[in-house]
């Protein structure tokens, strides 16, 4: 501890020869010899001059306020050893200028710190023309430097723990903070070797290497590719650069740092960047800098360059110069639908899912990721919105820009119901999306953005009515004048809904002349088939026919007739009528066999049976005479000698002809007495005849 004021002991100086003088030199003699190693000797002085005045500053027995202190013990050199240089953060083996490197030297003292008097330290030992060198005096307890290219900030001696050291601390560090300036000479892949020399008060020193510390130097700052980017407002960034819409604002920012250690410089620097004629600058923060831009009002494609803008003449601006640039391509113009492939222009759109085929232009690339199939159904009169929705829409294959870029999207209109497409609709498609400079698609036609590419009609329910095939059939077509004929017209609803048609019928004739019979309507449903049924008696001769005009235009002609002049009937058509005379004559045959039949079965059972039978044949007799009776009646009614007019349309499945055979050819054709030739086909029992042009035609 500090000596107390009760343990200093008065001892007289030697004073000097000439005290006139005003300053002189006054010597203490004692023996310490009797002291053991580590005590301490102190000391103050006291005295006045010749007027009384007391000594300034010549310490006191207070406790440390002594003049001076030493302890005992050997005079031993200091020590180094081969670890006591370092630097704060570990071995560097490059340094770079304007940066604050913060440098350790441990030493060993044996007398203390007091007993040192200098400390050298040369960052070059091996550079002889620059050595680096700076040194460290007890006195004033601080470094200097003579070297131009070192420039120290901060130099401390201190105890291992971080403390001031004192005068009887014997491990001490010196603790120093420096940089090396940009005109420290750039030697390449040189290396510089550190080292320190100690000198004490008895001029024993010491001298110490640091291979392990060797360094390079290195003044090349560098903006590195991968930490530049850029920050769009719009448009989209591409590898090489970006691709958006004229002025539009956008940003460039980056890093800054040394080449060799990629150490983010302690200073602010400024970065230049180039772009559109004009030069911007930007000021680095921690090494990070960021610039505002704004592209021109033209489409173009411009360059973005950059460089460090703060290197004195011995800075090296290391930024790769081909890397060093991004192309920024200004596009005012979208996508550009150019046709629709399917569904095809003009389609008529049926209420289930659709697949929808558009071929866009666009040169400058597709934010393919951005595209959607968008539509929705209008009310054609109207306007009114009925049903909308999207879908992806996906380009085929890879390609991003080109003339012909095919994207296929869905709609599913099967949210139309039947019932909805009473009324007439109408399906808009456009497409969403943008390309990489952030230009909207635009609408079909060159239209801005937001207008349909293109539009398509729904299928409307509505009845729709056409004439079957055939359109109409007669009852009979062997007609004369004043004969009626029932006349079937068949019109068919092929449409999607139940409806009532009109209907305009005429007898049209081959003079060119023409008379309605009837207008009328026929309600057909939806899928269905609708007959009109009209007696048609003709009142003229001569060659005619039924003509149909339905109100959707439809056209149908019937059969046509030659319509014979009124004639008295043969024997044979008094007899049969319309019926064939062939099978007429079969069936009066079987009718009389069958009552002679009978006859002779009573007449035998008669016979038989005696006179109990007379009684029963009266009886039988009589009902015989009942059926003759009857018999004879219908024979009355049909009037043989009268002309048969009959005015009806014959509605039966199968007519016979009324013709009674004159003549047979080798075919089997047959002809009528009213000169009209017939045929029976054997296998189905229909017959054919010839009408006056000779065409064959059947009888129904």
């Amino acid at each position: 501890g500090w000596p107390s004021a009760d343990e200093y002991k008065p001892r007289s100086l030697i004073i000097p020869t000439d005290l006139s003088l005003s300053t002189g030199l006054y010597t203490l003699l004692f023996d310490d010899s009797m002291g053991s190693q580590g005590q301490k000797v102190a000391g103050y002085l006291v005295g006045s001059d010749a007027s009384g005045q007391g000594l300034e500053d010549a310490g006191t027995g207070e406790d440390g306020e002594h003049l001076f202190m030493y302890q005992i013990g050997p005079d031993g050199p200091p020590t180094l050893s081969a670890t006591a240089m370092s630097w704060n953060g570990g071995a560097k083996p490059w340094l770079h200028p304007s940066q604050a490197y913060t440098m350790r030297v441990d030493m060993t003292e044996p007398n203390g710190a007091s007993d040192l008097t200098t400390v050298e330290i040369q960052l070059a030992s091996n550079i002889l023309t620059s050595p680096l060198s700076f040194t460290w005096d007890f006195r004033t307890d601080s470094c200097v430097s003579n070297s131009i290219h070192l420039i120290i900030h901060d130099c401390n001696m201190l105890a291992l723990d971080g403390t001031t050291a004192g005068p009887y601390e014997k491990e001490t560090r010196l603790v120093t903070e420096l940089e090396l300036a940009w005109t420290t000479p750039d030697l390449g892949e040189t290396f510089r070797e550190p080292s320190v020399k100690i000198i004490d008060r008895a001029g024993q020193e010491v001298l110490q290497t640091f291979p392990a510390l060797r360094w390079r130097f290195s003044p090349a700052l560098m903006i590195p590719q991968e930490s530049v980017s850029l920050v769009l407002t719009q448009g989209t960034v591409l590898e090489d650069g970006a691709r958006l819409p004229p002025t539009s604002p956008f940003e460039l920012t980056g890093g800054l740092m040394f080449e060799t250690t990629e150490t983010i410089p302690n200073f602010n620097c400024s970065v230049d960047v180039m772009f559109a004629g004009q030069t911007y600058t930007a000021e680095t923060y921690d090494g990070i800098w960021n610039v505002e831009l704004q592209s021109p009002p033209t489409s173009g494609t411009i360059p973005l360059t950059w460089s460090v803008g703060c290197l004195p003449p011995q800075g090296v601006d290391a930024t790769e110069r081909e890397s060093s640039v991004k192309w920024m391509i200004v596009d005012g113009l979208g996508p550009e639908p150019k046709e629709v492939q399917t569904p095809r222009p003009g389609s008529v759109l049926t209420a289930e899912e659709h697949q929808v085929t558009i071929v866009l232009s666009e040169e400058g690339g597709i934010d393919f990721e951005s595209l959607r199939l968008a539509w929705w159904v209008e009310d054609t009169v109207t306007g009114e919105f009925i049903r909308g929705g999207d879908s992806p829409f996906l380009l085929q294959g890879t390609e991003i820009s080109g003339l012909n870029l095919i994207g296929t999207g869905t709609m599913d209109l099967s949210v139309i119901t039947d019932d909805m497409l009473i009324d007439r609709f109408t399906v808009y498609v456009l497409i969403e999306g943008r390309d990489l400079a952030g230009n909207l698609v635009l609408g079909g036609e060159g239209q801005s953005a937001g207008n349909a590419v293109t539009s398509w009609l729904m299928k409307w329910r509505q009845p729709k009515f056409e004439l079957d095939t055939p359109a109409m059939e007669y009852s009979r077509l062997n007609l004369q004048t004043g004969d009626s004929t029932a006349v079937q017209i068949f019109v068919k609803n092929v449409g999607d809904l139940d409806g009532t048609s009109s209907a305009t019928i005429s007898v049209v004739r081959a003079d060119g002349t023409s008379e309605i019979l009837r207008q009328t309507e026929i309600d057909v449903p939806e899928n269905g088939l609708g007959t009109i049924l009209i007696d048609w008696a003709p009142e003229q001769e001569g060659l005619q026919w039924i003509e149909v005009v339905l109100d959707s235009g439809a056209t149908g002609n019937g059969p046509s007739v030659d319509v014979r002049p009124q004639s008295d009937p043969s024997f044979t058509e008094a007899v049969f009528g319309d019926v064939n005379p062939v099978l007429g004559a079969i069936g009066a045959l079987l009718g009389l066999s069958i009552i002679l039949a009978l006859l002779l079965m009573a007449r035998n059972a008669t016979v038989r049976r005696g006179a109990k039978s007379e009684y029963e044949w009266d009886e039988y007799s009589d009902y015989l005479d009942e059926d003759e009776d009857d018999y004879a009646d219908e024979d009355e009614d049909l009037e043989l000698n009268e002309p048969i007019n009959d005015s009806s349309p014959v509605e039966t499945a199968s007519v016979q002809p009324a013709s009674t055979a004159q003549a047979t050819t080798a075919d089997g054709w047959t002809q009528g007495s009213d000169g009209i030739w017939w045929w029976q086909n054997q296998q189905d029992g229909s017959w054919w005849y010839k009408d006056a042009n000779g065409e064959i035609l059947q009888y129904k």
